[in-house]
């Protein structure tokens, strides 16, 4: 049987994907890889980026206002010119402070009975 195309790499008229890649664990430094496809990605185009330029890029895309704190920039050469037309950039001040708001766990540690459950099942060893 021959193999199809991962649907990622077909998106609908309507879809835009965005992939991005990290080297992984190498020895050393190599480059990570950012790939736009779909009806508003320009085509057949290579950008030079910082690691910074991801978070905005991605956030652009999804039509989020980027915060003007972000240390990078959208990466709007990936896109076609209509694209850039119709989703302009737009910018907040600050996405505010962070929450350091957190909730008191209300749960219960897991009894003996429950510990022996799960070694059963083979979650626990």
């Amino acid at each position: 049987m021959p193999h199809s195309p991962h649907p990622l790499s077909r998106p609908a008229a309507d879809e835009l994907v965005v992939v991005v890649t990290e080297p992984g664990r190498v020895t050393a430094a190599a480059d990570g890889l950012m790939g736009v496809t779909g009806r508003s990605a320009a085509t057949k185009r290579e950008v030079a980026g910082r690691v910074t330029d991801v978070a905005p890029t991605v956030l652009h895309t999804l039509g989020v206002p980027l915060s003007r704190e972000l240390a990078g920039a959208p990466l709007t050469t990936l896109f076609d010119d209509g694209f850039a037309r119709r989703y302009p950039v737009r910018q907040v001040d600050t996405y505010g402070r962070p929450s350091t708001n957190r909730s008191a766990r209300s749960g219960q540690p897991l009894d003996q009975e429950m510990i022996d459950r799960l070694r059963s099942l083979g979650y626990v060893k």
